[in-house]
């Protein structure tokens, strides 16, 4: 008797990301021009994108002043983007969110005013 063994499929450096269910709850604040909250908006995402190990989403590599996206793009890749957007959308007032609709993660970050060198680190 043959047993076939077939290898486990490697783990997605995205794992965090696919399997986080309400992003909501880890950012208790939206993040409003009216009410002056940005920094505290600003300081709390990237911790959890970082925690993520997702952060090359929102800032530019070392490298270049864009996003590594491969190309083309994974379905890996265009989910994770998706649903970074969707962390960013569901956490910003409806006001700025007119600003940054349909845009990939990397220029949602960009329009809200934020760079990379913002934060490194």
């Amino acid at each position: 008797m043959v047993t076939k063994i077939t290898a486990s499929p490697t783990p997605s450096k995205y794992a965090k990301v696919l399997t986080t269910k309400n992003f909501k709850n880890l950012i208790p604040l939206k993040l409003d021009a009216e009410i002056l909250n940005y920094s505290n908006w600003y300081n709390l995402f990237p911790i959890q994108i970082r925690g993520c190990q997702a952060l090359e989403f929102i800032q530019p590599s070392a490298s270049s002043s864009t996003t590594i996206n491969p190309s083309p793009p994974t379905k890996e890749w265009l989910s994770v983007d998706s649903i970074i957007q969707s962390w960013i959308y569901m956490t910003i007032s409806d006001q700025l969110l007119e600003r940054v609709l349909k845009s990939k993660s990397k220029t949602a970050w960009r329009r809200l005013g934020i760079s990379g060198e913002d934060i490194q680190g």
